[in-house]
């Protein structure tokens, strides 16, 4: 689910915000309209964060995403062309994205709970694991030192009886 494009689609969106919000804040229904629209994609966002990554159907995300870009393109065309139509066309889009934003499926407390105790049962494993790997090459570093000892007495050895 992390690698839909939705995710780059609205940082792309929150772009546009930003290219519009001087001119967006010179008239207070325009501001409005900014308001708005920031607003949808913070809810939008809050959406993804706690969507259930089982459940998300991908036809949902793709529906928000075409909206998404569909409201990008209207900010981006009030920014250059200065035309107050585009940012009503664009709180059209907005509606489309509340909408497909509330089918996508949110996980539970108890499931981000579960999830949380996973990551730790998860953690702990790899801990246990890097400790068994640090005791393997403790002992085999052990072992080493020991044979090269052997070979250097077996050397002075040979070395006394030639």
């Amino acid at each position: 689910m992390h690698s839909h494009h939705i995710f780059n689609d609205l940082n792309d969106f929150y772009d546009a915000l930003e290219l519009a919000k001087v001119a967006s804040f010179e008239d207070a229904t325009l501001t409005n309209y900014w308001n708005r629209a920031n607003a949808v994609a913070a809810h939008i966002k809050t959406a993804l964060d706690q969507a259930d990554p089982l459940l998300v159907m991908t036809n949902v995300l793709n529906n928000l995403a075409n909206f998404v870009r569909n409201a990008k393109n209207e900010i981006n065309n009030f920014a250059s062309k200065k035309n107050k139509a585009h940012w009503s066309s664009a709180q059209s889009h907005l509606d489309n994205c509340i909408t497909q934003a509330a089918a996508i499926p949110r996980q539970s407390v108890a499931g981000i709970g579960n999830m949380g105790e996973a990551a730790t049962r998860y953690s702990e494993a790899a801990s246990d694991y890097l400790e068994k790997i640090r005791k393997g090459y403790d002992e085999t570093h052990k072992m080493q030192e020991h044979l090269q000892r052997q070979i250097a007495d077996a050397e002075k050895e040979i070395l006394t009886f030639s």
